[in-house]
């Protein structure tokens, strides 16, 4: 409150008027001489019983009063602001409401709420807003963008919602939540539609297209309060490696790094500690550290990051997991045959580089032969090979069976395997090679890349593998040539999954390597190999699937997670870091989800201006106990007249 407001409430202190005006009140005495007196006792003297008070409820209803009145004179200057919609001539509104629950919104907002407080009030201001025949949906814009709740009349059920809304340690993916926000209001029959986005706005891309811009509907991004800045360091992830602990911290800049230091701990003692090196000043700077401990059997629980305070305490720490091995892809492709003309490492090879997936390439000679030799990687990708021996068959059908994913191209080697050897657990059947190919694929069948499916319209390959797709094959097609001949399938393996593409990854084979849509199926075999829980460590956002688990429980720091049952698989998507205990048909193992280092990025996007125009909604008062207070006053005076007709009726009796 302003010092207006504090000066009008210090009327209050008038209270006094009336305990002055019932002291002073009574007249002193008159005092004349008496005899008897001079043998009585002298007594206390009579001003301390005159400083008594006389007629306490007279006295308290004139105190009341004061005090309504001095409420009724600072009323006007209270303001207490709220979200309000804004209405085109009273009509009803469909209201698509994006909240912003990722991790920068832990950081403190206006006031001492933190961002997603602040959002989450906001939203329940405007649901108070809302009349009969308004439609509220409810999106989460933590990654991936989620619909919480689709646009419904029923207000009560987004009450409930929006009031199970928590804060997650998601990335931010504003352009999603606003993509389906649009969609889910497509079809609904009012005319006046509207996205309200709640959000701090650090999704990351500050350098992006204002939000609001580019959409056919009316975005409205309330600015009523402006966050503070925060700075934050995470400790993204920290694995052991017998007496040395590998950490991986982040921090959005240097200033919240100055000053702390990575500490391990053990039941909460700590056994080792060492500072943080210096950061650059770049939006999100990493650093790999190792800790040093001093015996390989020494106990640690988890890293924590020491000392000055920054915006999001929740991440500053992360259990110790083991080493995280299977963070590697294998690659099988002969240097000579698959190497571009400009020289280096495979084509294969510098597209997973290209990639960012976190993930290590390794390259080997041959398939591995041992089912101990795959079990380090996550993926493996295997390019026009002789054919497969029996021991990496059986090697890989186990490793396959047990969740992994793998690619093999065909090329002419591929289909000219010697006697002996065959392709299986791929194909069932061995494959041919043909020396003409169409010039394209069937664009329309290759949704699974994406847009960049639209770069394979044309291609010029020397020619094509060629294999059984009749159902007892139990190959699904994923892309096809524009004959309708499969140009990727995929065919399911216990709980993993083999990918086929019919084309060899050597530039001198096929324009297939520099082609968009090459990184894209690479991508999807990567982030396939992710899902099906090889990755014992992933991103919150992301997922582990388990599509042919008969039981599945999982535990994290709160309690029991959901499990998700989409499309007949189940899923598991962490929403906050840290271990989580999973038991799969009576096996037990412990997988790790990290904050998403790109979430520390706290720069702001900037906002359109249309998504700020006054006419779309604006803040008001929502405190007026004026009346009120002027009918409480009203009242104490009526009780004070009768008080005092009633005294003196009294007196007169």
């Amino acid at each position: 409150m302003s010092f207006v407001t504090w000066a009008a409430l210090a009327a209050i202190l008038l209270v006094i008027a009336p305990v002055a005006a019932h002291l002073l009140r009574r007249r002193r005495a008159e005092q004349r001489p008496f005899a008897p007196t001079a043998i009585v006792p002298a007594s206390p003297p009579a001003a301390r019983r005159r400083s008594k008070l006389e007629d306490r409820a007279l006295f308290a209803i004139r105190a009341l009063a004061i005090v309504a009145l001095a409420l009724l004179g600072a009323t006007p200057l209270v303001r207490c602001s709220r979200l309000s919609l804004g209405r085109k001539a009273g009509a009803s509104v469909a209201l698509a409401v994006v909240i912003d629950d990722s991790l920068s919104m832990r950081a403190p907002g206006p006031g001492k709420r933190t961002r997603f407080e602040t959002a989450k009030g906001d939203a329940v201001d405007l649901l108070t807003n809302a009349r009969e025949g308004d439609a509220l949906g409810v999106i989460l814009a933590g990654a991936p963008a989620r619909v919480l709740l689709s646009p419904t009349t029923d207000l009560g059920a987004a009450s409930k919602v929006i009031e199970s809304c928590a804060v997650s340690d998601r990335a931010t993916d504003l352009d999603g939540a606003l993509a389906l926000a649009r969609a889910s209001l497509r079809d609904l029959p009012h005319a006046d539609k509207r996205i309200v986005v709640l959000t701090d706005r650090a999704d990351g891309h500050s350098d992006s297209t204002p939000i609001g811009d580019g959409i056919d509907l009316p975005v409205w991004v309330p600015q009523h309060g402006q966050q503070p800045e925060a700075g934050d360091c995470a400790v993204i992830r920290a694995e052991r490696r017998q007496t040395t602990l590998a950490v991986r911290v982040a921090c959005s800049g240097s200033a919240p790094a100055r000053g702390r230091s990575l500490e391990a701990r053990a039941q909460g003692r700590a056994v080792a500690s060492k500072p943080l090196p210096p950061f650059d000043d770049a939006p999100v700077t990493g650093a790999d550290i190792s800790l040093e401990l001093k015996a390989d059997g020494e106990r640690v629980d988890e890293i924590r990051l020491v000392g000055p305070a920054d915006s999001i305490p929740d991440d500053d720490f992360a259990p110790v997991g083991s080493t995280s091995s299977n963070l590697a892809i294998a690659v099988v492709a002969e240097q000579g045959s698959s190497s571009i003309a400009t020289g280096g490492p495979p084509a294969v090879e510098q597209a997973l580089e290209a990639l960012e997936t976190g993930a290590v390439v390794r390259p080997l000679p041959v398939a591995p032969e041992t089912a101990d030799e795959l079990a380090a990687y996550m993926a493996i990708v295997i390019d026009d090979p002789p054919g497969l021996t029996p021991e990496a068959r059986r090697a890989l059908t186990a490793w396959l069976d047990k969740g992994g994913v793998a690619l093999l191209a065909i090329g002419p080697r591929a289909a000219s395997a010697p006697i002996g050897s065959s392709l299986e657990p791929f194909l069932l059947s061995a494959p041919r090679w043909e020396t003409s190919a169409p010039a394209g694929i069937d664009v329309a069948s290759a949704t699974i890349l994406g847009p960049s499916a639209d770069g394979l319209a044309e291609l010029h390959p020397r020619g094509r593998g060629q294999f059984e797709n009749g159902p007892r094959s139990g190959l699904q097609p994923l892309v096809k040539w524009s004959d309708g001949a499969p140009l990727l399938v995929r065919r399911t393996v216990g709980r993993g999954t083999a990918y086929t593409v019919s084309l060899p990854l050597a530039a001198d084979q096929s324009d297939l390597v520099v082609r968009p849509a090459f990184l894209a199926m690479l991508d999807l075999v990567v982030d396939h190999a992710r899902a099906r829980g090889s990755s014992r460590r992933i991103e919150v956002g992301a997922s582990w699937s388990f599509d042919d688990a008969r039981s599945l429980e999982a535990r994290d720091q709160r309690g029991l997670v959901a499990v998700e049952l989409i499309e007949g698989r189940k899923r598991i998507a962490p929403s906050i870091a840290g271990r989580y205990d999973l038991h799969i048909d009576g096996v037990s193992e412990s997988r790790f989800a990290m904050v998403p280092e790109r979430e520390l990025d706290l720069r702001v996007r900037p906002v359109s201006e249309v998504a700020t125009r006054a006419e779309l909604g604006g803040t008001t008062s929502s405190i007026d106990i004026s009346r009120y207070v002027a009918f409480a006053l009203l009242a104490l005076l009526a009780c004070e007249m009768i008080a005092r007709g009633w005294m003196a009726f009294r007196e007169r009796g």
